[in-house]
């Protein structure tokens, strides 16, 4: 047989294709929303959202030779080093940052442009991948992994239209319950990765590959390692989406529905692998400041407010796979559901007895239940061992696409050893969650009488939460009711007093507080070219250990904090300008205590914000 090249993503139908457009437009869109209809009183912070500092850092400081502005100052100079850009993602930013010397376009903007075209690559590896591996539901799933959405959008406009914004329950359960619905991050509605360019592009590269991988097995080829490539170049860039999605792509081997050549897939995951943990290890304090906060599990009840009307189609889909699969696939399906009906029992049970029903993102639950819920993998072996097995049908999902989702969700909201299992974010599994639920909701729908109605109103559900998402969430309409609702979401404002504030610092080191939205070090890091003692950017760009970082700061701002301890921060850290701001603010007992203990004299103070700058020579 002739050789054959692979085969890369087609044509979209019209439907298709114009959505993507439309979807890759969302963060420009979202850019000049901000930037054109600032709220009342408030001016663009130079950030976006609460990771901003991320991307802005390394696109500003790399190429003018690794600078870090969070790094402790210790001869005057901001410290320089490749150490302090211990990812590998990273370097994708500072590569933009050097695009931005070239086309002197805000960075922001630009940041805009290449997350919106690796947004629209990562819609179309999506659609390519389902077109080859799962035909049948190709359109449907597209559809909904793209616009399904759950109940956050309706039920955060209804509270606000009801005047409820203010109540504090209203505020705690829509918090708690929606947050992976109208919460950019790493989540399984894909709209809400659109802002962070290290999983979109990955993403994208190893699911293309994914899609090669699958489409290419049936024929001889040179270009076999192709998908290798993709996975390596992906697992470079984020080292947690490459191993995620190989692993995934081994399903279909597994279970027989994909002939068994992952050597180059494995090789290229492998490779990719060694290089990003090779750097990463660069930075140990990054690597243990990481593991120390961001110990999370999938919360189920938010998961379940996110996933809305995909569920109920999605278990029947299951229920299907369950009575017609057979050998070890239909045990290893059994399990996992075994295993997650007895942790949902549990977790809920928890919740009832501790009266958190509105708590659903409470760990301790978690923590509480997982263990005990490991008793469900027997029970469900022996559930399936016992339940009579029907033919196949047409219809019928594949068993690698049940596994797929309940390996993923079983184990993402998982808190094994008693909360030890945490260090490695299992949260973090909520990105390959939502392709999942999503192809199977679309067999479930298969043959309902009422499929149209619920498949619309599924994706009216899903369109409202995108649309307050970016218009609220992330977005500049009702700022205060989402400041009340969202608070650490508000990060792209800040008041004029504290721009004019800001705007008056000279070369130094800016001390700000370590709580509130936004974090003023991670602005002052944006807008200025001062070091800052603490900001979000202390996780990646410094060699000090955050969680101790902040904690020192939170105690200087305290009025249990002694003159001596307030004066000893600021001499180790050199620092220059103490800074009080409005949006974050600061008690006046506390300002009042630092003018009159501390070698500080007032050098802005109107509005309700403070600048407080050392005096020369003391």
């Amino acid at each position: 047989m002739q050789a054959s090249e692979p085969k890369l993503p087609g044509t979209l139908p019209r439907w298709a294709a114009a959505l993507l457009g439309l979807m890759a437009l969302l963060p420009v869109g979202n850019w000049l929303a901000l930037v054109a209809l600032p709220p009342t009183g408030l001016v663009p912070s130079g950030l976006h959202t609460v990771d901003t500092y991320c991307y802005v850092t390394p696109m500003r400081y790399m190429p003018e030779g690794f600078v870090s502005p969070y790094a402790r100052v210790t001869d005057g100079a901001m410290p320089a080093g490749t150490l302090y850009y211990g990812m590998p993602y990273h370097y994708l930013y500072g590569a933009l940052g050097v695009l931005n010397k070239a086309v002197p376009i805000p960075p922001l903007l630009l940041l805009a442009i290449a997350q919106g075209a690796a947004f629209g690559l990562l819609l179309w590896a999506v659609w390519r991948l389902f077109d080859v591996v799962l035909p049948a539901v190709r359109d449907s799933a597209f559809a909904l992994v793209v616009l399904g959405g759950g109940l956050g959008g309706i039920a955060g406009f209804a509270g606000i239209a009801m005047g409820w914004g203010a109540s504090p329950v209203f505020q705690e359960a829509f918090r708690r319950w929606f947050v992976f619905d109208v919460v950019e991050g790493a989540r399984g509605n894909l709209h809400l990765l659109q802002d962070r360019l290290y999983y979109t592009l990955p993403l994208a590269l190893a699911l293309l590959g994914w899609a090669m991988l699958a489409d290419g097995s049936r024929v001889r080829s040179p270009y076999r390692w192709v998908p290798g490539v993709l996975l390596a170049a992906a697992t470079l860039i984020n080292f947690r989406v490459g191993p995620m999605v190989w692993a995934v792509a081994l399903l279909p081997m597994l279970t027989g529905h994909a002939p068994r050549r992952a050597g180059t897939w494995t090789l290229g995951m492998a490779a990719g692998l060694v290089c990003a943990l090779l750097i990463a290890s660069r930075n140990p304090s990054h690597v243990s400041s990481s593991m120390g906060i961001t110990r999370e599990a999938i919360g189920l009840a938010a998961w379940a407010g996110a996933s809305g009307l995909l569920i109920p189609p999605a278990v029947i889909a299951l229920w299907q796979n369950l009575r017609s699969s057979s050998g070890w696939t239909r045990y290893a399906a059994g399990a996992g559901t075994g295993y997650l009906f007895s942790f949902v029992a549990l977790y809920a049970g928890y919740h009832v007895y501790y009266g958190n029903l509105f708590l659903p993102l409470d760990f301790a639950a978690a923590v509480a239940v997982s263990d005990v819920a490991l008793l469900g993998l027997p029970l469900g072996v022996a559930a399936v061992h016992f339940l009579p097995r029907r033919d196949a049908e047409e219809g019928d999902p594949p068993v690698w696409l049940a596994l797929w989702f309940l390996g993923f969700l079983g184990v993402g909201v998982s808190a094994w050893g008693q909360g030890w299992f945490l260090q490695f974010a299992p949260q973090r599994l909520l990105v390959l969650c939502g392709m999942p639920l999503a192809a199977l909701a679309a067999y479930g729908l298969q043959g309902w009488r009422w499929r149209r109605a619920y498949f619309s109103v599924t994706l009216a559900l899903g369109i409202t939460s995108i649309a307050f998402t970016w218009l609220l969430s992330h977005g500049p309409l009702f700022d205060t009711q989402a400041r009340a609702l969202l608070p650490w979401t508000r990060f792209a404002y800040i008041t004029k007093a504290e721009a004019e504030a800001i705007s008056q610092l000279d070369e130094g080191v800016v001390l700000t507080p370590s709580l509130g939205a936004p974090l003023y070090g991670d602005v002052i890091a944006a807008r200025t070219k001062c070091s800052v003692v603490y900001g979000n950017g202390t996780l990646d760009f410094s060699r000090e250990n955050m969680t101790a970082v902040r904690r020192a700061v939170a105690r200087f701002y305290s009025l249990d904090s002694t003159p001596d301890e307030r004066l000893a921060l600021l001499d180790a850290w050199r620092v220059r300008y103490v800074f009080c701001p409005a949006l974050a603010p600061v008690a006046p007992e506390v300002v009042r205590v630092l003018q009159a203990t501390l070698p500080l004299q007032v050098g802005y103070a109107q509005e309700g914000v403070t600048l407080l700058e050392r005096r020369p020579g003391e």
